[in-house]
């Protein structure tokens, strides 16, 4: 099922071991970035915590922050069609402020290629 941004989720295993297996990765403080090209008409994302960040608790909020963040970079920009991504948080993510969290997901972005980087005012 599509969204109106263009971006659906990456949800099976196969899906997120492909994304890691080949595509390439950008690493942050808080997150990691993977992504990898496909031939797909529409960009897919997945969000990941592992166990070694802490409860379940923790891993849940790590996962909102991340797709909250993601959102909040995209903003009204459509990222191309053709690539899945999986967005990793690290330990780290749990420590920094809102805004530093927006901006490593936009920065991770930007150096991914997924979206152009603009100049902040």
């Amino acid at each position: 099922m599509a969204s109106e941004k263009g971006i659906e989720r990456l949800r099976s295993e196969r899906d997120f071991s492909a994304v890691y297996a080949t595509g390439k990765s950008w690493a942050a403080p808080g997150a990691v970035l993977y992504s990898k090209a496909t031939d797909r008409s529409i960009a897919r994302i997945g969000f990941v915590a592992g166990r070694r960040l802490g409860s379940a608790v923790q891993r849940n909020r790590a996962k909102r922050l991340l797709r909250e963040a993601f959102r909040e970079a995209v903003g009204w920009r459509k990222p191309p069609g053709g690539v899945d991504l999986v967005l990793v948080a690290r330990r780290r993510l749990l420590d920094l402020e809102w805004d530093q969290v927006v901006g490593m997901v936009e920065n991770l972005l930007a150096r991914g290629q997924v979206l152009e980087r603009e100049a902040r005012e």
